[in-house]
């Protein structure tokens, strides 16, 4: 979800908030329950939108800005150094990304920054990636694929972890390419690598991240409640 949206959405919650919410004698906020509903549903539908959204330099020119998921499709384990994990072939994920042009300090200066969630059987994990100065570098192909590595430093919200204590801050990699990067519809291939451990996933479609079941069940409740008044 774009920056412009999430804009677009606060400024109706807040037009909406104006509008139809007043205070009571006691100070509290008195709505009915239609408005209640409507309300909830574009709280959630922010929510959504912020979980998403990637910040990036102040003055930076958005190249290009997209979501995709997929899942683990291979994971390798060196029993030396490593046991089964927290995820497993076919834990799925997550992301979304940014490709952006410096327009301040290096003109014309591209860089790259993601958001992943991978969803464990415990819980889920959450980090970013970035690409252009430190650790992260990143190629963009003559037929618009798209390459990028994380060589070291790598850090993954305590994944690697879940691997017998494997210590990713000092030595995990992130690999991962784009068919084409330009698409709505991002496919492609990655790994991520730690001592003893090769996690090999792939990039299949545009994702229905988990919190937007949230706004569907909100218009589901609106949808009822409307019901209800008119039986």
């Amino acid at each position: 979800m774009g920056i412009k949206s999430i804009i677009f959405v606060r400024q109706v919650i807040s037009s909406y908030v104006k509008t139809y919410c007043r205070v009571s004698s006691k100070g509290i906020f008195s709505v009915s329950k239609i408005q209640s509903g409507v309300f909830l549903v574009l709280l959630t539908y922010l929510q959504v939108a912020d979980a998403a959204l990637i910040t990036i330099p102040v003055g930076s020119k958005i190249l290009v800005e997209n979501s995709f998921s997929g899942q683990i499709t291979d994971i390798t384990l060196d029993p030396k150094y490593a046991t089964p994990g927290d995820v497993t072939i076919s834990s799925k994920f997550t992301a979304d990304f940014v490709l952006y042009e410096d327009t301040v300090t290096d003109p014309g200066r591209q860089y790259f920054a993601s958001e992943f969630t991978f969803y464990g059987i415990n819980r889920n994990y959450n980090f970013g990636l970035y690409g252009g100065d430190g650790w992260g570098s990143f190629t963009i192909n003559a037929d618009n694929s798209f390459s990028y590595l994380h060589a070291n430093n790598f850090q993954s919200d305590g994944l690697e972890n879940t691997f017998n204590g494997v210590n990713g801050n000092d030595f995990g990699a992130f690999l991962m390419n784009f068919n084409d990067y330009t698409s709505a519809s991002i496919t492609g291939f990655g790994s991520i690598v730690w001592t003893g451990v090769n996690v090999d996933f792939e990039i299949t479609s545009v994702p229905l991240p988990t919190t937007l079941w949230l706004f569907g069940s909100g218009l589901i409740g609106l949808f009822g409640i409307t019901r209800r008044k008119k039986a």
